[in-house]
C-alpha cells in the first residue's frame, strides 16, 4: 500500500484499528516528495492508542511519522527496510518492548530532530546501512555498536550534539561525521581497511586524529576543512590519499614530516597557526593552496616539478 502525502490538503485522522485486518500487508509507503509543504508537520494523525502495524511488513516508509515511538505490538521480525525521515520519534521502541530486528538491513531516520535513543539498533545484526543525519538530539551511539558486523554505510552528519563515538564495525565503507561535535575519533577508524569515504569537515571540536597504525589503504579523499580545534595530524596518514583538505584548521601547527606519496591536492588556506611545511613535498603534488597562512614563514627549497597551482 502506497500513498503520496504531498497533494493532501486536509488533515487525515487514522482509526486505531486501521491496520488490524491487514495481516498480510508487506509494503507500507506513506511518502512525500517535497519537504517544503509541511517541513516536519504530518497531515496524517494517529491516535494515542495506536499500537498495531502488520507483522508481515518487509518495507515501511513513513515520512513525518507523528508518534514518539513505534507501536508496541509491532514485532518487526520480517522488516527489511525502515525509512522514517523527519519523524517525531524519540526512540524506536519504548523500554521493555520485546523486538526482533534480525531481518532489518536498511534504516533511515534522518532529520528526526527529537531522536535521542537508538539503542534498539544493536538488535539488528544484519544492518547494512544506517542514516541518522540531522538527528540533533542524538548525543551518543550504543557502546556495542561495533558488533554490527555487516554495516557498510553510516551517516551521522549534522548530528550537532553528537559528542561520543564508540568503536566502529570492521566492514564500514562510508562514514559521514561532518558538522558533529566529536572531540576525537575511536582508534578503530584508522583500522577500517574497506573505508573509502570519510567526511569530517566542520567538526569544530575535533582536536586529534588516531595515532595508531593507519590501515585506511582505500581512502582517496580526506576533508578536514573547518576543523578549527584540530591541533595536529598523526605521523601516518592513509597511504592511498590523493586529496587532503585542511582549510580553516586554525589551530593546526604543523604537518607530518612525510605526506602520502600519491597526494595530488593539498589545501591549507586559512591555517593561521601553521608555521612550516615539510622539507620534501610529495613528487606528484599538483595543487597546493596557501592563502591566508599567516604564520607560514617560508616554502621548501624545492617544490614538486608537476605543481600547477600555488
Amino acid at each position: 500500500m502506497a500513498m503520496n502525502m504531498y497533494p493532501i490538503k486536509s488533515h487525515i485522522y487514522v482509526n486505531v484499528a486501521s491496520f488490524e485486518k491487514m495481516h498480510k500487508l508487506r509494503l507500507l509507503d506513506l511518502y512525500s516528495y517535497s519537504y517544503s509543504y509541511t517541513r516536519g508537520v504530518s497531515k496524517l494523525h494517529l491516535p494515542p492508542g495506536f499500537e498495531f502495524l502488520p507483522d508481515a511488513l518487509k518495507y515501511l516508509r513513513w515520512h513525518f511519522y507523528p508518534l514518539t515511538s513505534l507501536p508496541s505490538r509491532f514485532s518487526s521480525e520480517n522488516l527489511v527496510e525502515l525509512h522514517m525521515p523527519s519523524s517525531r520519534l524519540e526512540q524506536l521502541w519504548n523500554k521493555g518492548v520485546q523486538i526482533n530486528l534480525e531481518s532489518l538491513k536498511r534504516i533511515n531516520l534522518g532529520d528526526s530532530e527529537h531522536l535521542a535513543d537508538v539503542s534498539a539498533l544493536i538488535e539488528s545484526p544484519n544492518l547494512e546501512r544506517i542514516h541518522l543525519g540531522g538527528c540533533k538530539s542524538l548525543v551518543q551511539l550504543p557502546s556495542s555498536f561495533q558488533n554490527l558486523a555487516k554495516l557498510t554505510y553510516l551517516c551521522l552528519c549534522l548530528c550537532s550534539n553528537l559528542k561520543i563515538l564508540p568503536e566502529m564495525p570492521s566492514n564500514l565503507e562510508v562514514l559521514m561525521l561532518n558538522q558533529t561535535v566529536i572531540e576525537e575519533l575511536p582508534s578503530s577508524i584508522w583500522s577500517l581497511e574497506n573505508l573509502y569515504s570519510l567526511d569530517l569537515f566542520i567538526c569544530k571540536e575535533l582536536k586529534n586524529l588516531p595515532s595508531s597504525t593507519c590501515r585506511l589503504n582505500s581512502l582517496p579523499n580526506l576533508n578536514l576543512a573547518g576543523c578549527r580545534s584540530l591541533e595536529s595530524l598523526p605521523v601516518e596518514l592513509p597511504s592511498g590519499l590523493e586529496y587532503l583538505d585542511l582549510r580553516a584548521c586554525e589551530s593546526l601547527g604543523s604537518l607530518p614530516v612525510k605526506l602520502p606519496s600519491g597526494l595530488e591536492y593539498l589545501d591549507l588556506c586559512a591555517c593561521e597557526s601553521l608555521g612550516s611545511l615539510p622539507v620534501e613535498l610529495p613528487s606528484g603534488l599538483k595543487t597546493l593552496h596557501l592563502r591566508n597562512c599567516k604564520s607560514l614563514g617560508s616554502l621548501p627549497v624545492e617544490l614538486p616539478s608537476g605543481l600547477k597551482t600555488l
